[in-house]
């Protein structure tokens, strides 16, 4: 394989994640939405096909959309990710009727996980009652 210079690294969408909430710091509460939801993602078959990179970048305009950032994708978060919000913007709607659906889900295990405190019980936190659709529902009418 040298040889061709073929190279067999992937890229993972926690690494990725975190590399994109260090370019553009967030609050604790952010990052910990952004985990959470990229948790939830292991157990929906949904986003199997989505691209690690795509998918952890998605998570992180979602948690910032939720705890309301100023400017939700920056241009530094546009420019390393190499992403506009209109090509995350599929994965997104997917993210946040995942989170809508998370309370009543057959599989808890994220859930339950995020609801110790040393994830900060952002699972249970109160504007995933009512945020998500209300997101939703505007991104939809646009």
């Amino acid at each position: 394989l040298k040889k061709f210079k073929f190279d067999l690294s992937t890229t993972d969408p926690v690494s990725t994640m975190e590399h994109f909430l260090e370019i553009s710091p967030t609050d604790s509460m952010t990052e910990s939405m952004a985990k959470y939801m990229l948790d939830l993602t292991t157990t929906c078959h949904k986003f199997a096909s989505i691209l690690p990179t795509v998918l952890a970048a998605s998570c992180v305009y979602v948690a910032r959309k939720l705890f309301v950032m100023d400017k939700v994708w920056t241009c530094g978060l546009e420019y390393f990710s190499g992403y506009t919000e209109k090509d995350l913007m599929k994965c997104v709607t997917e993210l946040l009727r995942m989170l809508i659906k998370a309370p009543t889900a057959k599989l808890q295990g994220a859930r339950k996980k995020h609801a110790a405190s040393t994830f900060t019980r952002i699972s249970h936190h109160k504007l995933l009652e009512t945020k998500p659709a209300a997101i939703l529902k505007a991104l939809e009418n646009k």
